[in-house]
């Protein structure tokens, strides 16, 4: 198992062949959409075999021996920081920093070995790395869940006979109506939207692609959405077919 600094890292390790899958994040029900990671998909010639949503919870972690009181930088990813902006309120003397990545600002802060820094992390990078937990639990929310999508390269995903979800990414005529007209198509079919996602196309100012996420009862289902959505004048890359996490 290996972990990369960014997320751009990720992508081209990925297509040619270093990596057989990835799991990255791509929505939280906090801050939303990872905007991205989304792009970053679309240049890529990859798809998803599965999802799933994991409970997030935030640790204040020190070196070992240090508390709370001698703390006064505290770095993480800076999504990780929005998360717990309740627990920066509440201790106005904790300047939070910017770090690339969770687990890797507590290296960072062992390292560094100074007592008034610390990290925001989970208990397992703590118990990884042999750092303290000096606060527990500070996300703003304890509803915080991320969506996670494991990737492979294109045309590597293991067809799931029991999938009931798909992702599409798809342009269509910059004009009037195109994109109600293509959206009202899932309802009239019965399909359930679940998603919808918009990013702008640096080539072409003001304009954008979509990324959709739909229920389907099977894949043959499936199948009619897409060719609807193709039969609209919309150029359609399908993203991945695959069994929604339990609860969504």
């Amino acid at each position: 198992m290996l972990s990369f600094s960014y997320f751009q890292d990720v992508y081209p390790q990925l297509v040619d062949g270093y990596l057989d899958a990835a799991v990255l994040p791509f929505e939280n029900t906090i801050v939303g959409s990872v905007s991205e990671q989304y792009d970053l998909f679309a240049a890529n010639e990859v798809e998803i075999e599965r999802e799933c949503v994991i409970r997030i919870e935030h640790q204040l972690i020190g070196l070992q021996g240090a508390e709370t009181g001698q703390v006064r930088e505290v770095l993480s990813h800076p999504v990780a920081l929005q998360q717990c902006r309740k627990f920066f309120a509440r201790h106005p003397l904790l300047h939070a920093s910017p770090f690339y990545d969770t687990a890797g600002s507590v290296a960072h802060i062992l390292r560094q070995g100074d007592p008034a820094l610390a990290a925001i992390a989970s208990r397992q990078a703590a118990l990884h790395y042999g750092a303290q937990v000096l606060e527990t639990n500070i996300e703003d929310n304890s509803e915080n869940r991320t969506r996670f999508w494991m990737l492979r390269r294109a045309g590597e995903v293991r067809p799931d006979p029991s999938a009931n979800k798909v992702s599409v990414l798809f342009e269509i005529a910059h004009e009037p109506g195109a994109l109600s007209n293509a959206l009202a198509d899932f309802g009239a079919r019965g399909f359930n939207l679940l998603k919808i996602e918009s990013r702008p196309l640096p080539e072409r100012p003001f304009q954008y692609r979509f990324f959709a996420d739909f229920a389907c009862a099977s894949l043959a289902e499936a199948d009619t959405a897409i060719t609807a959505l193709r039969a609209r004048g919309s150029t359609v890359r399908v993203l991945g077919r695959y069994r929604a996490a339990p609860g969504l």
